[in-house]
């Protein structure tokens, strides 16, 4: 009887525990309940705001991409009644979904994102024309597909294409020579760790040659020679065409076979 007693008392006490477990949707369901994110008043100040809808964020990343979609699409139906919170839940939606440094990063959802932000129409013209251009870039330069060819050159005027680099793991990156985060993320990535042989090439996408050397007399040495400076002689109009140049620098990391392995700003 002891035994049967004690068999019982083990599984009760397993059930609560399980059952104290929240289920992420219900979870994600109480956090939304719990908050009013149709206004910025019911926070203390803009950096309680930011908090509180990484949060948010982070639980959106946890339930069935179903779930997730439903309630960003509520979040963003609520938002909708107050314009200024519309505009800055938007922006920071992007920052998690979309910038790769994100640890919410989640593309999938942030196509859901955009779709909704072109049907509501409440962001200014600026913002539709960036997210209606960004829309058309979601088919292109997925991970596992080869990346669209572009006209290269290198100082001298000597013409490549991507894949005549074919054969090592690359960083491809595209910068405006008169954007200094280009130029940061440049150092930053001249030797990072882990990198190994990777080969790193920096494409000017609205430069020259003149701009190669503008660039060489900025940068010290021993980045410099990390790096294997291209220009692109079609010009941005074209180089945004086929990637989203929305924001410079923009980084693809490409396999030894010259697929997409991830692309981010």
């Amino acid at each position: 009887m002891m035994r049967i007693t004690h068999w019982l008392v083990l599984v009760v006490a397993a059930f609560a525990a399980v059952s104290s477990c929240a289920d992420p949707a219900q979870e994600l369901c109480n956090y939304w309940n719990s908050h009013d994110f149709r206004s910025l008043d019911s926070f203390d100040d803009i950096d309680a705001a930011q908090e509180k809808f990484y949060g948010y964020v982070g639980l959106l990343n946890e339930v069935p991409e179903d779930v997730a979609t439903a309630q960003m699409t509520a979040f963003m139906d609520s938002a909708a009644k107050n314009e200024v919170a519309y505009m800055l839940w938007a922006e920071w939606f992007r920052a998690c979904l979309h910038y790769m440094d994100s640890p919410y990063r989640n593309e999938a959802l942030f196509e859901v994102f955009v779709d909704k932000a072109l049907s509501d129409r409440i962001l200014d013209d600026y913002e539709l024309d960036y997210f209606s251009e960004m829309k058309s870039l979601f088919g292109k330069n997925k991970p596992g597909s080869l990346p669209e060819e572009l006209r290269l050159a290198d100082r001298s005027g000597k013409e490549y294409s991507l894949s005549d680099f074919r054969g090592m793991e690359t960083l491809l990156v595209f910068l405006d020579a008169d954007c200094p985060s280009c130029l940061d993320m440049l150092r930053e990535n001249a030797s990072s760790p882990g990198s190994g042989d990777c080969l790193r090439l920096a494409v000017l996408v609205n430069g020259s040659p003149m701009h190669i050397d503008n660039i060489s007399a900025r940068l010290p040495e021993e980045v410099l020679s990390e790096w294997t400076l291209l220009w692109c002689p079609d010009g941005m109009k074209e180089a945004a065409r086929l990637y989203d140049l929305s924001y410079l620098p923009f980084r693809i990391t490409l396999a030894s076979d010259g697929r997409i392995v991830k692309s981010y700003h």
